[in-house]
């Protein structure tokens, strides 16, 4: 069983657009999603000669199991960390889940919140992580990453700059800073791989990719809203205590 002190989740809305995916917070600000900026701002020539290399029919059908797939095994994940009962799996989702399940077992500790949305407007993006909780007892931003084969660290820089993003937003939001991104990648037919980064490292890129990416592509004037320079996006105060004793978020973090 794992141990829940469960953040009070933030209210937002995601809205479809032409553009891709943002997120409606509350103040009526339209934020694109993490994965959107990432998408514009990473050069994807790879999948791209992929792509031509299988086919495109072909790409089309791996890419929709791979989410098929990818979908039930975020499910189960999820119910088992929430403590639920998790659904019958079979086939390569069964070993696959078995696979990664003691691993999980083993070292999350607290959970803080499953699927959570989080939001920065000074980043000027949103986005919903898979977990925050403890990972060997720090505190973490947790990404699932199914995949038909094992990728190697230099080829899943994008997984880093997401789970760092999501670090420094919830860091920001609820005051308890999470140092670390951990990567649970949970290929078909290999043992999952772990990959524990520490957020610091990837600081600087995350600021420049969204700084540029605003300026860029969101056309809102000067860079002058943009106030992390070089300093740790945390919390300077200690945000308020919801009735339960569960930590609320600010209302506006990014004043």
């Amino acid at each position: 069983m794992f141990e829940h002190r469960l953040f009070q989740e933030l209210e937002v809305e995601v809205v479809a657009t032409p553009k891709g995916r943002y997120y409606k917070i509350h103040d009526g600000s339209l934020l694109p999603s993490v994965t959107t900026v990432l998408g514009r701002m990473i050069n994807k020539s790879g999948l791209v000669e992929w792509r031509k290399r299988v086919g495109y029919a072909e790409a089309d059908r791996i890419t929709s199991v791979a989410g098929r797939r990818g979908s039930i095994i975020h499910d189960a994940v999820e119910k088992l960390v929430l403590n639920e009962p998790v659904p019958e799996l079979v086939f390569a989702e069964q070993a696959m889940f078995q696979g990664v399940r003691p691993i999980l077992e083993k070292n999350i500790g607290t959970v803080f919140g499953v699927e959570m949305p989080l939001y920065s407007k000074s980043l000027w993006a949103a986005g919903r992580t898979d977990l925050l909780a403890e990972w060997s007892g720090v505190p973490s931003v947790i990404d699932y990453k199914t995949t038909r084969f094992e990728k190697k660290e230099e080829n899943i820089l994008s997984y880093f700059l997401q789970s760092a993003t999501y670090a420094f937003m919830a860091s920001s939001i609820y005051g308890i800073s999470f140092h670390q991104v951990v990567i649970v990648m949970i290929p078909i037919h290999e043992k999952p791989v772990i990959f524990v980064k520490d957020v610091k490292e990837y600081f600087e890129e995350v600021v420049d990719l969204f700084l540029k990416h605003r300026l860029t592509f969101e056309d809102h004037g000067s860079a002058s809203w943009f106030r992390f320079g070089k300093k740790s996006p945390d919390l300077e105060n200690t945000p308020a205590k919801s009735s339960s004793g569960a930590t609320s978020p600010k209302d506006d973090f990014s004043r």
